[in-house]
């Protein structure tokens, strides 16, 4: 009776070590703390998260980070992972900040037409040689 007493305590023993080592809840953080994490298309979070870990070692969660001005940072995280926690640092994106919003760029600009492209009827329509008349608001 002891020994069996003694066996159930250290299977017992060998599944809360097993459980210690895979967390069943995974965190995530993020530098910039304004980014936005999602995993499979769920927001979960701005800067941090938890999410839990998926149940088979086969089964894949996929992880997306973004933010405005930076690249977005595309991850996949598996059951079978050993790891309890994810760190994703983004970098900037250097093309965000070299353009300007057109809407800005195009508000004073001033086209000339030639004569020769278009005419305007009694109505105020305009007519293009060769198509349907536009009518400007």
């Amino acid at each position: 009776m002891k020994k069996f007493l003694l066996l159930l305590v250290a299977i017992m023993v060998g599944f809360s070590l097993y459980a210690e080592k895979k967390a069943k809840v995974i965190k995530i953080s993020v530098q910039p703390q304004e980014a936005a994490i999602y995993v499979d298309n769920n927001l979960i979070g701005y800067g941090y998260g938890e999410f839990t870990r998926p149940p088979k070692k086969n089964q894949v969660s996929i992880i997306r980070v973004e933010c405005n001005e930076y690249t977005t940072a595309n991850s996949k995280f598996y059951g079978g992972d050993e790891r309890n926690s994810l760190s994703f640092n983004l970098m900037q994106d250097g093309f965000y900040r070299g353009s300007a919003a057109s809407g800005l760029v195009n508000k004073y600009m001033t086209i000339t037409l030639d004569p020769q492209y278009y005419s305007i009827d009694s109505e105020g329509k305009v007519k293009r040689p060769g198509s349907s008349s536009i009518k400007f608001y």
